[in-house]
């Protein structure tokens, strides 16, 4: 109850975003099925920056399952570096919300199996795709400003063709 109750009050609170926490997870899902990993990379980005920037916020809006998708889609393209970074930050959103660290070591099991898979079956390198002329850097996107992801994509180079 208490829960509910600091998630309700949080989120008419302090989301700048139109987009709710269901409807992202929705969304989220659902392009991640389709590996629309463009999509899954903007929408956790989205998720971090708008939901997850507090002890409080984490403990209201953090969800493993939804947090786990962009993960997974950072490992089908072995983006090994940026998937160690966010089990970590998985592992202290876990130990904020939950004070366990259960699904986390659940999460860096999946991971390493994954990532023994994706060294066995390496395929072979394709040709670079012409670079979208219209490209911003992640770290200049103000994310606390964003409110609509319908024209946000985030390309990430496939190293596991290199």
């Amino acid at each position: 109850m208490v829960r509910f109750l600091i998630f309700l009050l949080f989120s008419f609170s302090s989301f700048a975003s139109s987009v709710s926490l269901e409807q992202l997870f929705d969304q989220q899902t659902n392009d991640y099925r389709l590996k629309n990993w463009e999509k899954v990379f903007a929408r956790g980005h989205f998720y971090r920056h708008q939901y997850l920037r507090t002890e409080d916020e984490v403990k209201a809006a953090f969800s493993p399952n939804l947090y786990k998708l962009e993960v997974f889609a950072l490992a089908e393209k072995c983006q090994w570096e940026t998937v160690d970074l966010l089990l970590s930050d998985f592992k202290r959103f876990e130990k904020i919300k939950y004070q366990t660290e259960t699904q986390t070591s659940q999460l860096i099991d999946k991971i390493k199996s994954f990532k023994a898979y994706k060294i066995v079956t390496k395929e072979s390198s394709k040709s670079d795709e012409q670079k979208n002329r219209n490209s911003v850097l992640v770290s200049g996107i103000d994310w606390q400003s964003v409110s609509d992801l319908d024209g946000i994509t985030i390309e990430v180079v496939d190293l596991c063709q290199q």
